[in-house]
């Protein structure tokens, strides 16, 4: 029973926090953080996520494969180990072949239909605008 009880008092806290950040957006008063709509909103979330988790995420699988790969080779005397290994590597190759995919279709998706620029990053001698 109190599981529920905190539980729910998570929620409240939650929706709270949630309504305290976008109420001024909605109600197009002092917005936070650079967010003046709900679309400005929806423009930062998933900045956050294409620009930092993806490629965090794609960086584990690619770490994860190159483990695997190192455990192929220290298996490789067994057929057992051979065939596993084998198995999961060609299954990490085509998991990192999808996550390059959707991060490219994102990308597509983010520049050319919501018309936010990917940003480039440059050192600041190769800039034009310093």
């Amino acid at each position: 029973m109190k599981s529920n009880k905190n539980k729910k008092i998570k929620f409240a806290g939650f929706a709270a926090g949630l309504v305290a950040f976008v109420v001024p957006a909605v109600a197009l008063a002092q917005g936070t953080f650079g967010v003046n709509s709900l679309q400005d909103l929806i423009k930062l979330f998933t900045a956050f996520n294409v620009d930092l988790l993806i490629p965090i995420a794609f960086s584990m699988g690619l770490l994860f494969f190159f483990w695997r790969g190192v455990r192929y080779l220290y298996h490789a005397d067994s057929d057992e180990g051979k065939a596993e290994g084998r198995r999961i590597l060609t299954w990490g190759v085509i998991a990192l072949f999808c996550m390059a995919s959707i991060w490219g279709i994102v990308k597509f998706l983010q520049s050319d239909i919501f018309g936010q620029p990917v940003r480039q990053d440059l050192p600041i001698r190769y800039r034009a605008d310093y």
